[in-house]
């Protein structure tokens, strides 16, 4: 077994991924957030999650009625966990493998959340390849990304020894438009707001990244930069 293989079917033994402990552990508020900002109303729009882990997003995806939807990993450990807590829609594949499987047209929103960091550049370019091969026209393509601009982004950068790159929303716009991805936009990830706690975390994180984007502004005179450990981006077919 080579060291990626090693690392990654041991990616829940290692503590590389979080355990879901109870029901209330596998609601996620960014996932919620995303899905309803970004995914189609429509209650059977075909969703696809690459890389999918424990099932999490699946999960949210479900809670929010989508009936349509399929998970797949390769970490045997994480498909598990999914599958204990009653997540069959994920299954344990190798992802490049499971979308040269899929027709043309097929898929509607594809997820890619912490995934493409995982990749290099001819595996990754050959992958966003095949996501747009199954979307259909108009379909939409959500990656979740370490964030190279960002204040904190060497720490999920070098968090995972599985990870081999970082992105800007640059540098995520040059890869979706060489794959023939049209309307790109990248987001910022700031704290999600569903509590008291959550409240104080995102009133902190608005004042105290001010300073840092008038530096950029005074730098570049572009007053737009994304700060957030990690980078979201909306690539539409």
């Amino acid at each position: 077994m080579d060291w990626q293989q090693r690392l990654y079917q041991g990616y829940v033994t290692t503590g590389q991924a979080s355990t879901p402990q109870k029901p209330a552990d596998l609601v996620n508020p960014l996932h919620l957030q995303i899905i309803q900002r970004f995914v189609p109303k429509a209650k059977d729009t075909r969703v696809l999650d690459l890389a999918c882990g424990n099932g999490r997003l699946v999960h949210n995806l479900k809670s929010r009625g989508y009936a349509r939807v399929k998970g797949v990993d390769f970490s045997e450990q994480q498909v598990a966990v999914a599958h204990a807590w009653g997540i069959t829609e994920v299954t344990c594949q190798d992802v490049v493998g499971f979308l040269l499987d899929q027709p043309d047209v097929s898929w509607d929103v594809v997820f890619a959340m912490d995934f493409l960091e995982h990749l290099n550049k001819q595996v990754l370019m050959d992958l966003v390849d095949q996501v747009r091969r199954v979307l259909v026209p108009g379909g939409i393509f959500i990656v979740q990304v370490p964030n190279g601009s960002g204040l904190f982004g060497a720490s999920v950068l070098y968090g995972d020894l599985t990870h081999v790159q970082a992105f800007t929303d640059r540098s995520l716009s040059q890869l979706m438009n060489a794959c023939g991805f049209g309307s790109v936009k990248s987001h910022e990830l700031k704290p999600v707001v569903h509590g008291v706690k959550s409240l104080l975390r995102y009133v902190v994180w608005q004042v105290l990244t001010v300073p840092m984007r008038l530096l950029g502004l005074a730098e570049t005179g572009n007053s737009r930069v994304i700060l957030s450990r990690n980078i979201l981006s909306v690539a539409v077919k």
